[in-house]
């Protein structure tokens, strides 16, 4: 998992199912149209090992602010997508409407 920050935005940016094979991004600043990972292969990604082929994916996420926004969540959890209310209540932003909002 690959998580961004966007300071000018105040959000992060989360992606997940990526390769940890293959090159990504190490920490430092991301530029536009910079590629930061590539999608995992079958054997990477949690298919197997009792699970069904998901085939490959990517999570991807936008979350206001920061993980120290979200203490409660743990260390781990603090960009998980599962909730028991509806995710907007929790900082998530529909990631089709930021990426409309903020294109140039």
């Amino acid at each position: 998992m690959i998580t961004i920050e966007h300071p000018t935005a105040k959000v992060y940016s989360l992606y997940g199912h990526l390769s940890t094979r293959r090159h990504k991004i190490t920490e430092g600043k991301v530029k536009k149209g910079q590629i930061i990972g590539y999608l995992a292969d079958k054997d990477e990604d949690g298919s197997g090992d009792g699970y069904p082929d998901w085939g490959c994916h990517l999570h991807f996420a936008i979350r206001k602010g920061s993980r120290y926004d979200y203490p409660d969540d743990g260390d781990d959890r603090w960009m998980a997508g599962y909730t028991s209310v509806h995710p907007t209540e929790l900082g998530w932003l529909d990631p089709t409407d930021f990426v409309k909002e903020h294109s140039q």
